[in-house]
Parts: structure tokens; C-alpha cells; sequence
């Protein structure tokens, strides 16, 4: 977590975040529904703790960039 997120939520575990930001979201009258959810978390083999996604900076082009004006790829890339 960086300064951009409010300190009431810097320093907690993930699971100790979420349950702040929704007691949060509750009492400011924000939450329109709470619905469980089947999402599946991966999980370390070795410690069995919550593997959390690490945020990149990512670039990006588009194709007219790569293949001209009026181009579009020949086939679908991944």
C-alpha cells in the first residue's frame, strides 16, 4: 500500500482491509448489497497464506501504431 490510500488502511492484511472498508462503506450509508461469492483465492503450498497480486506498470501500443492506419492483426493474439 502507498500514500495514495487513506491511512485508516495502510499496514492491515488484506483480509483485515476488506473487512474494515466495508464496516466503513456500511456506516456511511454506501453499501447498496453484500452477496457472498465462490471466487477461489490462490494460496501458497508452502505457507497456505493468500497469494496477492503484485501491480505492475504495464505499456500498451495500438495495432495502427504496429501496422498502419486501416491495418487490423491477422489472427488473435494472446
Amino acid at each position: 500500500m502507498n500514500e495514495a490510500v487513506p491511512a485508516a488502511y495502510r499496514g492491515l492484511d488484506s483480509s483485515r482491509r476488506a473487512k474494515r472498508v466495508l464496516a466503513d462503506c456500511m456506516a456511511q450509508g454506501l453499501l447498496v448489497s453484500e452477496k457472498p461469492t465462490s471466487c477461489v483465492w490462490p494460496r501458497s503450498g508452502r505457507t497456505g497464506v493468500i497469494v496477492e497480486p503484485m501491480l505492475t506498470d504495464q505499456g500498451s501500443c495500438r495495432w495502427t501504431d504496429l501496422l498502419g492506419a486501416g491495418s487490423k492483426p491477422s489472427r488473435r493474439v494472446r
